[in-house]
């Protein structure tokens, strides 16, 4: 889930992938349709949170993909971090980043965040969406 919105009111949408664009610096990318409901929010923000959500947490993830939903509403929990960036309180990890580069691509924007921090909350098997289902994966060690 990509949240952003520090100095205003917050967006977020489910994201089909997050790709690591670099090691050094750290950086991550993905993806944004020209049309989503988020788009104007995250042309301007400075920052942005990456929220990963445990194998649990599916229906959050469908909230965040539906149009015109709600997604801050009850039962999201969500509070802002020091800067003000908007962060799902129920996501077991997150990484939050400092937008870097905003590259038109057809009708999407490539996002790419040079991380500032990455924090695991709790132990979790990770939820994933793959062949029009979400489920998990299974992380070997």
């Amino acid at each position: 889930m990509i949240t952003a919105g520090a100095d205003r009111a917050p967006v977020g949408f489910t994201a089909t992938s997050v790709v690591s664009a670099s090691l050094t610096p750290p950086l991550v990318s993905f993806a944004l349709s020209n049309q989503s409901s988020s788009f104007t929010t995250l042309s301007e923000a400075d920052t942005v949170v990456i929220n990963f959500l445990d194998a649990t947490q599916a229906e959050l993830a469908q909230r965040f993909a539906a149009r015109g939903a709600d997604r801050f509403a009850s039962p999201t929990r969500w509070s802002r971090l020091e800067d003000g960036s908007p962060v799902l309180d129920d996501a077991p990890s997150f990484l939050h980043g400092r937008i870097e580069h905003r590259l038109a691509v057809g009708d999407h924007h490539i996002i790419v965040a040079g991380l500032q921090a990455a924090v695991q909350r709790r132990q979790y098997r990770p939820l994933v969406y793959h062949a029009g289902a979400y489920g998990t994966a299974t992380i070997p060690g």
